[in-house]
């Protein structure tokens, strides 16, 4: 079955931000493997947001997509205090975390309300606890 997407795939170049390699490969998927029913909204008014998905019964997905390349330099996950983080280490061997908190970083960014987020790092998915 056929999803809708929003803006149409002809319309896509007309985004005021292009989509990224790894965007195009997330809608890709998404129009490929979602079961029918759901809509695919890319970079709706909402923020940043990249993509919306929606389904009249089973409700609300939202995602922002970071297209690192992971090949780049190696990464690691390490959970301080139950906290994951994300950490690498430079050409001299020396650790060093990575500035960006996605799971925070979701809360800051679209909590006022109750946010319950998925974030997945280095294949490994994590969870926050939902805001109140």
């Amino acid at each position: 079955m056929a999803h809708l997407i929003c803006p149409a795939r002809e319309e896509l170049h007309s985004l005021r931000t292009p989509l990224t390699t790894g965007e195009l490969q997330v809608l890709e998927f998404f129009d490929r493997y979602l079961p029918g029913g759901w809509e695919i909204y890319v970079q709706p008014h909402l923020n940043e947001l990249r993509f919306v998905l929606l389904h009249p019964q089973l409700g609300i997905a939202v995602f922002e997509v970071k297209d690192w390349n992971l090949d780049a330099m190696p990464y690691l996950v390490r959970e301080i205090n139950g906290v994951p983080s994300l950490w690498s280490w430079d050409q001299l061997g020396q650790e060093f975390r990575q500035g960006l908190k996605p799971l925070s970083m979701a809360g800051a960014t679209y909590g006022t309300g109750r946010l319950d987020a998925t974030v997945v790092l280095c294949g490994r998915a994590y969870r926050n606890r939902p805001l109140h």
